[in-house]
């Protein structure tokens, strides 16, 4: 983190940092002449806010479809599914 765009912790801030963030992903695809489905699933965690004490965790589950109608131009389906939570109590 701090090199890819997020945020680094400011000064200001407490000792807990955004720095300290995992994240993984997994995906596969099959593709049978004009058509394609995947399968793939996120796995985040952090430190959580840098005020408040808790680790934030997201997992992400997606599956989609692809069919190619010509050279450039393709339609399908995709569905998202996450969950997200916190150990901050109340």
């Amino acid at each position: 983190s701090g090199k890819s765009g997020y945020v680094k912790q400011s000064s200001l801030a407490t000792a807990r940092s955004r720095e300290a963030q995992n994240v993984w992903t997994l995906g596969a695809q099959y593709t049978t002449g004009p058509f394609t489905v995947g399968l793939g699933y996120l796995n985040a965690q952090d430190a959580g806010s840098l005020t408040t004490t808790g680790k934030l965790k997201t997992e992400l589950y997606t599956i989609g479809a692809r069919y190619v109608v010509a050279p450039g131009l393709s339609v399908g389906p995709e569905f998202d599914h996450f969950k997200i939570r916190s150990d901050v109590a109340g």
